[in-house]
């Protein structure tokens, strides 16, 4: 993210995720996705940001992407936590249940894999 010029990171950010979905690149439209979530997240915009990580969520159930999936879940529950933690009665079974699908997508992940590798951080944005 460009620091300073928000107009133009979320602009980049778009731009790319288009011509991604054009070309049926979902790998790079999915990590623009995280971008712009991770935008509107720090920005407290968490609406906006949670529409972002449920396109996440979507195109990563669809291709196991397991990484961004397990990311996504992770900042669901950071972005449900936002939203709610100033209100009398914060969502906190919301936020526990994303944590929990955070962890079931992070164990599936390391059982189909050989090896056990960490997450890789191109394919993960954890807030």
């Amino acid at each position: 993210m460009i620091t300073g010029q928000s107009d133009k990171s979320v602009e980049w950010y778009t731009t790319a995720m288009k011509l991604a979905h054009d070309i049926n690149y979902l790998y790079l439209e999915n990590n623009c996705n995280i971008g712009l979530g991770a935008f509107y997240f720090n920005n407290e915009q968490y609406d906006k940001a949670r529409s972002y990580f449920e396109k996440v969520i979507d195109i990563s159930l669809k291709n196991n992407f397991t990484a961004a999936l397990t990311s996504a879940y992770l900042n669901m529950s950071n972005v449900i936590f936002g939203a709610t933690k100033h209100l009398p009665s914060p969502k906190y079974d919301e936020v526990i249940h994303y944590m929990k699908l955070s962890l079931k997508s992070l164990k599936k992940d390391r059982t189909l894999s050989s090896s056990s590798k960490p997450i890789q951080a191109s394919a993960a944005c954890i807030i």
